[in-house]
């Protein structure tokens, strides 16, 4: 037996600032197929976030408080009114072992989360890219580090770029994890399984499961 199948569950919390109830959205696809392939491991997995309409996925919890606008000829649904209060109750009836933070700079569910959890081990998952942020967002990316990073233990990146771009507010070491595909999904051509399957979930929820391991062993 290998050392990730030795391990005892984990209870992880993923936590994603856009609205649970409305489908599509990169990020909630990458962390409840994340979730999803976690489970299958053992480990017990809750995703949270923002809802403005009641969760209907395995798993996940919706907290009222969303927002919709605008951005660049898109429409972002996103937790900014979500209540501390709620935030501190879902703690301090559920606990985790580890939290996994997606998006971190996106407020407010991550803040919260972040300030309120003292001493469970935390890391967190950058997506966005952006070639030339205005100062305004470079400005605003170093505030929010400087009050919510002190509580994130270690971070993760989905690409180069993603790891650059957070490299404005992220000062520390960061490790870059590409998301993973599903080949039961999308299956590789036989001439080509010798490469496609480095891309099986298994593999890529391994490499992430086993950095969880070892950041919640030596935390």
């Amino acid at each position: 037996m290998t050392y990730l199948t030795q391990h005892r569950p984990l209870r992880i919390c993923i936590v994603v600032p856009y609205d649970l109830s409305i489908p599509g959205g990169g990020v909630k696809h990458h962390a409840l197929q994340l979730a999803r392939a976690l489970r299958t491991t053992g480990d017990q997995v809750t995703v949270l976030g923002p809802a403005s309409e009641p969760v209907d996925l395995p798993g996940a919890i919706g907290l009222p408080g969303v927002v919709k606008f605008v951005s660049n000829g898109a429409y972002f649904r996103m937790g900014l009114l979500i209540a501390p209060w709620r935030v501190r109750r879902f703690f301090r009836e559920n606990r985790f072992d580890v939290i996994h933070l997606h998006e971190p700079m996106v407020p407010s569910i991550a803040f919260w989360t972040a300030w309120l959890t003292p001493g469970v081990p935390k890391l967190t998952t950058f997506h966005a890219y952006g070639e030339s942020p205005h100062w305004a967002l470079r400005a605003a990316h170093k505030l929010f580090a400087a009050i919510q990073f002190p509580f994130i233990q270690r971070a993760v990146a989905v690409s180069v770029p993603a790891a650059d771009y957070a490299g404005i507010a992220w000062k520390r070491p960061m490790l870059i994890v590409p998301n993973g595909i599903s080949t039961q999904q999308f299956p590789p051509a036989e001439r080509q399984i010798l490469v496609c399957q480095f891309h099986q979930p298994k593999i890529r929820v391994n490499l992430f499961h086993f950095c969880v391991v070892q950041f919640v062993t030596h935390n």
